[in-house]
Order: C-alpha cells, then sequence, then structure tokens
C-alpha cells in the first residue's frame, strides 16, 4: 500500500431531512426507503460452525443480534443490494442510530449499504429511542463508554458474517474513539475507519485512546469541528496506519458526526472529504 499522510487545512467549497446531497454539483436528490417491519434475525449455525447468511431484505429492516455478554443489540439496515459496500455507524453519547436517519441515506445514494447501530450507552436522538440502552438498563447491564466496545464488536462481526463485501466503519464521539481503538482485531474485514471527534473519552485495556492506535494499520479517517481539532490531534499522530487522512475544515462545524446533517452549515465540505477519502482508498486497492 502506498502511504499517504494528508493534512487537508481547507476546502474552499462550500435539521434532519431526506435529502441527498450530491456534491459534483451541489443539487438535492431524494432517495425512497421503503421501511419494513421490525425482524428478529435468527442466526442458524451450519456445520461448520459459521453463521448461515440471512434472506437479505432490500430498504430499512430493523434486525437483533446478541454481543459476548449475551446484551441483545438493535441496529437498522438500510440495504440497497446484496453486493454494495456496507457502512456501520455508531452514534455519540445519549444518542442512538436516530443520529443516522438520514446520513444512511446519503450513504445509500452514494452506493453504499448502512447499518445504524445502537450501542448500550445512550438515549434516543431525532424521535429515535435507544433500544438496545433501554434494553441494558432494564436487565441490569453496565452501560460504560468502553462497555459499548462489546456492541462495536459484535456489530462488525454481524456485518462479516451476513455480508460478502468490503466494510467501513465510523463512529461519532465516543463511539469515534471505540472504532479506532477494537478495529484492529478485524483488519483483515475493514477497509477503512471514519472517526467523527474521537478523544481521550475513556481508557480502553488499560491504555490511552491515543496507545491503543499504535499498532492500527487499517485507512483511517479523523475529523471533527474546527473548535476541537486540539482534542484528537495526538491520536491521528499515533495511528500506526500508513494511510491515514485528517480533515480540518474551513468552517466551523459540529460536534461527531452532526456535521454530516443537512442542518449543518459546512456539510458539504465533510461529505466531499469522505468522497475524495474513499476514492484514494479504492484507487490504491486497484
Amino acid at each position: 500500500m502506498k502511504k499517504l499522510i494528508l493534512y487537508i487545512l481547507l476546502l474552499s467549497l462550500l435539521g434532519c431531512n431526506d435529502d441527498v446531497i450530491n456534491t459534483t454539483n451541489n443539487s438535492l436528490e431524494t432517495v425512497e426507503i421503503e421501511e419494513t417491519a421490525i425482524e428478529t434475525v435468527e442466526e442458524t449455525p451450519v456445520e461448520d460452525g459459521e453463521i448461515k447468511p440471512m434472506t437479505l431484505e432490500f430498504g430499512k429492516t430493523t434486525v437483533l443480534y446478541t454481543a459476548a455478554d449475551g446484551l441483545d443489540i438493535t441496529a437498522d439496515l438500510y440495504l440497497i443490494d446484496e453486493t454494495s459496500p456496507i457502512f456501520i455507524l455508531f452514534h455519540k453519547a445519549n444518542w442512538s442510530r436516530g443520529e443516522y436517519k438520514d446520513t444512511a441515506l446519503k450513504l445509500n445514494n452514494m452506493g453504499y449499504n448502512v447499518m445504524a447501530v445502537d450501542q448500550r450507552s445512550g438515549l434516543s436522538c431525532n424521535g429515535i429511542v435507544n433500544e438496545t440502552a433501554k434494553r441494558a438498563t432494564e436487565k441490569g447491564y453496565i452501560s460504560n463508554y468502553s462497555d459499548a466496545s462489546m456492541d462495536v464488536k459484535a456489530s462488525i462481526q454481524y456485518a462479516i458474517d451476513h455480508f460478502d463485501t468490503d466494510i467501513y466503519v465510523l463512529g461519532s464521539s465516543y463511539s469515534a474513539s471505540l472504532v479506532l481503538v477494537v478495529s484492529q482485531k478485524f483488519s483483515e474485514h475493514i477497509k477503512g475507519i471514519f472517526a467523527f471527534s474521537p478523544g481521550e473519552y475513556f481508557s480502553y485495556a488499560g491504555k490511552s485512546i491515543a496507545e491503543n492506535t499504535e499498532k492500527l494499520t487499517i485507512p483511517t479517517f479523523i475529523t471533527s469541528g474546527s473548535y476541537e481539532t486540539d482534542d484528537w490531534q495526538r491520536i491521528f499522530e499515533s495511528v500506526g496506519s500508513d494511510y491515514k487522512f485528517a480533515f480540518y475544515p474551513e468552517g466551523f462545524g459540529r460536534h461527531g458526526s452532526e456535521s454530516l446533517w443537512e442542518s449543518t452549515k459546512e456539510n458539504t465540505e465533510f461529505w466531499m472529504a469522505i468522497e475524495y477519502f474513499l476514492e484514494q482508498i479504492e484507487e490504491d486497492a486497484d
């Protein structure tokens, strides 16, 4: 893999709805996703111990799967086909998978399947209750930031077991730190990491977030609102990957993945940076 360490200081191009940004001509296009009823996926082991792939339903469906400690996790799937790469999206503190209600549709429009996850640490967002956190509270599970690492791992494993395609992970605030510290375990499957506003929110395996990223080899994209870049600079510098991208927006931006929301004035900057990084990864793979 060629070595690429990019520091983007600015892009001189430039809540919630279902409009999808087209960063080529700044026009808006609407993607309609048909919603289906909540579905509990029954995972049937096959003889070799692997999980039998489920029958995919296109549009929006909700699935359940289980973390290592027995907690059931809720996630929304936004599927456009059987073969496109998939983004796994993790929300910020006190929120839910509702953080990605519209971001998922934009990623669909870009040609990606999406899986938006409820972690055990959270509450609600955009009118969508965090079902995993609710379940964790009712059943007495510990729900600190670091405990949600089990939910991140289970979600990545779920995607590996059910989708024969490239996987990207995106975290927001505390979950951005989570994806940075747990993704290396799945390095053979994860093609890229997108971390929005990571920080030293917790320690993991007795180490800081920065210390945990020293052996990270997966292509990594880190960004945030312009007012909080100092919070993750050391983390970025510590990332071991030769292929990493630090995006410093020209505009103000927002904390976490809110920078991608239509209601954020500078959202186009962030979307263009994502598209650029994806293009670089794909070109390198060729």
